[in-house]
């Protein structure tokens, strides 16, 4: 996933995320690790893998976003976090 997508997927997701209530996570770009989360007192951070598929990353930014605040990845609100195509690749 190019950089500027990574960036267009995590604004996405953190807006749906903030309109679903949950608390706000930060995401960065990782080459060496398929997805880690690490949580601070003052939030979390999920660092992803940019070399996967852009589905996968964008998949693992909503997994990671619901693991961050306490939720099942398989949680309903998966759906409502997912971006849709046009969100996501605006150019």
């Amino acid at each position: 996933m190019e950089i500027l997508a990574f960036l267009d997927a995590a604004q996405a997701v953190q807006a749906r995320a903030a309109d679903a209530g949950l608390a706000p996570v930060a995401f960065r770009s990782d080459r060496h690790r398929h997805r880690t989360l690490r949580r601070y007192p003052d939030g979390a951070v999920v660092r992803i893998d940019v070399t996967l598929d852009d589905d996968e990353v964008v998949r693992a930014m909503v997994e990671g976003t619901l693991i961050a605040n306490g939720r099942d990845p398989d949680d309903a609100l998966r759906a409502d976090l997912t971006p849709t195509k046009e969100e996501l690749w605006r150019s």
